[in-house]
């Protein structure tokens, strides 16, 4: 019996059912054939000719064979639908990635014009505001009060525009992103 139980698992559901089911009909038939169905029918059948009963047998078979026609449509239906559905889920695993790439591209095009601004913005900005410095150091020289006044509202408003470049520096580049490249 252990023989018989590993060698019934060992099939495939496939073989399994047919095999099962090939053994029910084989023991349907032999009672079938025991108790003489077809007589049986015929003549319990006979009194009610007029309904044709007797031909009921065969539209339950045929009835039966369009159920399994039926059926068999509908699987091959669903298997294109599964098919349909794991290509779409692949595309949309292809897109993502090349969508994430291309996120990933832009922050990196982004990354640079605000690294770019940033350097141009020290550069420039910086030159001009260390010019007006020495302009205003030549000016604080002069004996002449009304100037000094104006050389020193002139060097506060250079350490401002100064100060507020370098926040604006940081903002576009913080120091932190260049210590990690």
């Amino acid at each position: 019996m252990k023989v018989f139980t590993k060698l019934w698992q060992a099939l495939s559901p496939v073989k399994r059912d047919v095999i099962f089911l090939t053994f029910c009909v084989s023991m349907m038939y032999g009672f079938v054939l025991y108790i003489n169905l077809a007589e049986l029918i015929s003549d319990s059948l006979a009194k009610y000719e007029e309904f044709q009963l007797d031909e009921l047998p065969y539209l339950i078979l045929f009835i039966a064979l369009s159920m399994a026609l039926f059926t068999k449509n509908r699987m091959a239906e669903l298997r294109e639908t599964i098919a349909l559905k794991e290509l779409a889920e692949k595309d949309n695993a292809v897109l993502l990635a090349e969508n994430k790439l291309l996120t990933q591209h832009v922050l990196e095009v982004q990354e640079r014009e605000r690294l770019e601004l940033a350097r141009e913005l020290h550069d420039d900005i910086g030159q001009f505001l260390t010019g007006i410095s020495l302009d205003i150091a030549t000016l604080v020289s002069y004996q002449d009060e009304n100037i000094a006044l104006l050389a020193k509202r002139i060097s506060n408003n250079c350490r401002m525009t100064r100060n507020i470049s370098r926040k604006l520096i940081r903002r576009l580049r913080p120091s932190t992103l260049d210590s990690q490249a």
